[in-house]
């Protein structure tokens, strides 16, 4: 009796080692599975382990949680607003200065050649432009100019001022007679005369054409620099009126200046 009761507590006692290491080798199992999964998988095991509600509430935060794109680009929004937001006060600037002071353009075709685009028709130079002085009329001979063409009203010209209200002058053409510049207008001329569309074919234009005064070539590099005033030859231009520029030409008339340029009548 006594060996039976024995040999039954040894079969107990090894029954319960046995559950005892299967439990164990399971959980290690599980907790190696763990350590080696990714983080979908870890959820997975926490989601196992938790209760309903608590396993709910963690796929709804899971689900709410916005993927690491959409972060980095409300990141990147966020910064151009702000550099937005800092810019945007000086537009009105820009535009004012750009419209009435100085301006940049690019000077395009043959025309003006050696002083523009030397390097070739395919290259343009880029040119700064004072619009002030323009506006001014404070325009002398010799200068180069930004017009608009009295046949396109949408074409702009770049040429350089021959003659000034009151000038006489002789056109390219040898057996043309001279020309008197009225009052008002200006005689314009390429550099280039074989590939220059210019007063010697559309005659004398109104000087309220004028958009700028070119003063300075910024690109290329190589050749920047101030543009200089180059008058014509005293065969071309025949007579030259008592006037430096186009407000001093209009002030002697007395008439085809604004108001506000006008100098003031002394009685």
């Amino acid at each position: 009796m006594r060996s039976h009761n024995l040999s039954l507590a040894l079969a107990l006692c090894k029954t319960a080692v046995s559950r005892s290491l299967r439990t164990h080798t399971r959980e290690g199992t599980n907790s190696q599975l763990k350590r080696s999964a990714g983080p979908s998988a870890q959820i997975f095991f926490a989601n196992l382990e938790c209760g309903p509600t608590t396993r709910c509430a963690s796929l709804v935060a899971t689900s709410a949680r916005p993927p690491k794109h959409a972060l980095m680009w409300q990141e990147m929004a966020h910064r151009a607003l702000l550099h937005a937001g800092r810019v945007a006060p000086w537009i009105p600037v820009w535009a004012c200065l750009e419209h009435y002071v100085l301006s940049f353009k690019l000077v395009d075709g043959r025309s003006m050649q050696p002083t523009f685009n030397s390097r070739g028709r395919q290259f343009n130079d880029l040119a700064v432009l004072d619009k002030w002085s323009a506006r001014q009329l404070k325009v002398s001979r010799g200068e180069v100019v930004v017009l608009r063409s009295p046949n396109n009203p949408k074409e702009w010209l770049t040429k350089r001022v021959i003659g000034l209200p009151g000038d006489c002058v002789r056109p390219r053409d040898a057996s043309a007679s001279q020309v008197h510049v009225p009052r008002g207008h200006i005689w314009v001329e390429g550099d280039n005369e074989h590939a220059s569309r210019d007063s010697n074919h559309f005659g004398a234009v109104p000087a309220a054409l004028i958009e700028a005064r070119i003063c300075y070539k910024a690109w290329p590099l190589s050749e920047s620099g101030r543009v200089g005033a180059r008058e014509a030859d005293r065969d071309r231009l025949v007579y030259r009126a008592h006037c430096e520029t186009i407000a001093g030409a209009a002030a002697r008339s007395m008439g085809t200046l604004p108001w506000h340029l006008l100098p003031s009548r002394r009685s």
